[in-house]
C-alpha cells in the first residue's frame, strides 16, 4: 500500500548570522521536511503532550535535540528552531482534530495570551479535559488561527477559547523565571504584540464564527481575585487594561526596576531584545534527531563553537538531576538518532570482529530492553520524580541516550537498596539462631 507523504506548510528561514545557529536551522528544517512523522511520534510519547492532544510549538521544540540538550542550547537556538516547531505543531493539530478514536472527545480548546501569562497553569490546572480531542496553545491574532478553528468546527467539534489576561509586568517576571530555569524567555516585541492585539484577534474570530465559538477571558491581573468573563465583558476589561500605557514601555520600565533590584541579567535582556543571549557557548552538534555532526567523534574536545575556537570548553553534566517529564522528552527526542547511530556503527565496524560484536550488542539493546519505549516504561515505574544524568552537551545522540538509560538504572538500584529485604531468613539460607 502506498503511503501518502505528510503535507507540511512551508518553513520560513530566519537566516541567522552566526554559523552554528545557521547550521542548526538548516539541519532542523531538513530533518523536519525529510521525516515529519518521526517527530510527531516522538511528540506523542512524553506525558506532557497527553498522547498528542495538547499541541504547543514550544513543547514541540523539545523534540529537537540541538535545542533540548541544555538550558544554554534553548537560549541559543530558540528562535532558529521556532518556525520548524510551529509547522510541526500545525501538522500535529491537524492529526489530533481528525483523531476519532474516542467518540467521547467532542471538544477543541484554544488557549491564548502573552508569554508568561500563566496560561497552562490557569486553564489546565487539572490536566487536559477528558472530553477534549485537542487543546491548542498559541497566539490567535493572525488569520492562520481561523483555519485551525474552522478545521475543528468542520470536524464536528465544539470550539471554545480561553484568553488569559495578566499584568504585563507579571508576565515579564514569569518569563524571567522560565529563562533562568529552562533557557527559553520571550522577546519584548512578541509580548507587546500579543498583549495589545489579542482583543482585536478575538473580535475577528467572533465576527467570522459568531456563537459557534465560545470565548472566555480569564482575568488574572489580581491572582487572589481571579475572574472568568464572557467575551463582551472580557474584551472591555482587556481594552481598559491597554489604556494604562504602551506594553513595550511598561515592559521596559519594569525591566529597569528588575535591573535596579539586581534581578535582571545581561543574557535575559539580550533575549528580550531579540539578540542571542550569552549563556555560554554551545557546540555544533549535528542532526536534530541524531545530535551528531561530522566532527562529533572528537567528543569532549569539541565543546566550543567552530567560529570561536578560543572559547572556553563546556563542562560535563555531572550529577545533573532532571525531572522524569524532562527525561521522557529527551529519551523520545534522542531515541531515533541513537538507533540510527548504532546502526551506522554496526555497519561500519564489520572489518573489525571485536568492534562489530560490541556494536551488535549495543544495537540489540536499543531494540530490546533499552529501547526508547522500554526506557519510558522503566521511567514511569520509578518512585522518584527525578533521575541523575551524566553526559556532555557535545556528546552524540547515542552517548546521551545511554546516559539516560544509565541514570534510570542508577535510580532503580538506589530505590531497590532502600527497600527492606522481607525474605524469610530460611529462604536466604540463614539460621534463626547463632
Amino acid at each position: 500500500m502506498r503511503v501518502t507523504p505528510m503535507k507540511l506548510e512551508s518553513i520560513r528561514p530566519t537566516n541567522p548570522n552566526e554559523p552554528d545557529r545557521a547550521e542548526v536551522e538548516r539541519r532542523t528544517v531538513e530533518a523536519v521536511q525529510r521525516d515529519p512523522a518521526s517527530f510527531l511520534r516522538a511528540y506523542a510519547a512524553p506525558p506532557d503532550s497527553d498522547r498528542g492532544r495538547y499541541v504547543s510549538a514550544d513543547l514541540m521544540k523539545e523534540m529537537f535535540s540541538d535545542y533540548s540538550a541544555s538550558r544554554e542550547a534553548r537560549g541559543r537556538y530558540n528562535t532558529v528552531v521556532h518556525n520548524s516547531a510551529a509547522v510541526l505543531a500545525s501538522a500535529q493539530y491537524r492529526e489530533a482534530v481528525q483523531d476519532r478514536s474516542d467518540p467521547r472527545r467532542t471538544e477543541a480548546l484554544f488557549i491564548t495570551g502573552v508569554p508568561g501569562a500563566g496560561k497552562t497553569s490557569a486553564v489546565l490546572a487539572n490536566g487536559i479535559p477528558q472530553d477534549a480531542r485537542v487543546v491548542y496553545e498559541g497566539q490567535l491574532i493572525d488569520r492562520s488561527s481561523h483555519d485551525k478553528i474552522a478545521a475543528a468546527l468542520d470536524a464536528g467539534l465544539n470550539v471554545s477559547i480561553s484568553a488569559v489576561l495578566p499584568r504585563i509586568e507579571t508576565a515579564l517576571e514569569n518569563t524571567k523565571h522560565r529563562f533562568d530555569n529552562v533557557g527559553r524567555g520571550a522577546m519584548f516585541a512578541t509580548m507587546a504584540r500579543i498583549h495589545e492585539e489579542t482583543p482585536k484577534g478575538l473580535q475577528a474570530i467572533k465576527e467570522r464564527f459568531g456563537d459557534r465559538v465560545a470565548i472566555e477571558i480569564l482575568d488574572l491581573r489580581d491572582r487572589a481575585n481571579r475572574r472568568s468573563l464572557d467575551y463582551a465583558e472580557g474584551v472591555k476589561v482587556w481594552t481598559k487594561e491597554l489604556e494604562r500605557g504602551s506594553a513595550a514601555e511598561r515592559l521596559q520600565n519594569h525591566l529597569d526596576v528588575m535591573r535596579r533590584e539586581g534581578r535582571s541579567s545581561r543574557a535575559f535582556e539580550q533575549q528580550a531584545k531579540g539578540q542571542v543571549p550569552d549563556l555560554g557557548r554551545e557546540p555544533d552538534r549535528g542532526d536534530p534527531q541524531a545530535g551528531r555532526s561530522e566532527g562529533a567523534g572528537e567528543g569532549r574536545k569539541a565543546g566550543v563553537l567552530k567560529d570561536d575556537p578560543a572559547g572556553p570548553p563546556l563542562a560535563p553534566y555531572e550529577d545533573r538531576r532532571i525531572s522524569r517529564d524532562e527525561a521522557a522528552r529527551q529519551i523520545a527526542a534522542l531515541g531515533p538518532g541513537a538507533i540510527k547511530e548504532a546502526e551506522q556503527r554496526e555497519s561500519a565496524s564489520r572489518s573489525d570482529p571485536k568492534a562489530h560484536a560490541d556494536a551488535r550488542v549495543i544495537l540489540a539493546r536499543l531494540n530490546g530492553n533499552t529501547s526508547p519505549e522500554a526506557l519510558q516504561r522503566h521511567l514511569a515505574k520509578l518512585k522518584s520524580d527525578e533521575i541523575t544524568v551524566r553526559h556532555h552537551p557535545n556528546d552524540t545522540a547515542l552517548t546521551r541516550f545511554a546516559a539516560f538509560a544509565a541514570g534510570i538504572e542508577r535510580e532503580q538500584a538506589r530505590e531497590r537498596s532502600q527497600t527492606p529485604d522481607r525474605t524469610p531468613a530460611r529462604d536466604r539460607g540463614e539460621d534463626r539462631e547463632r
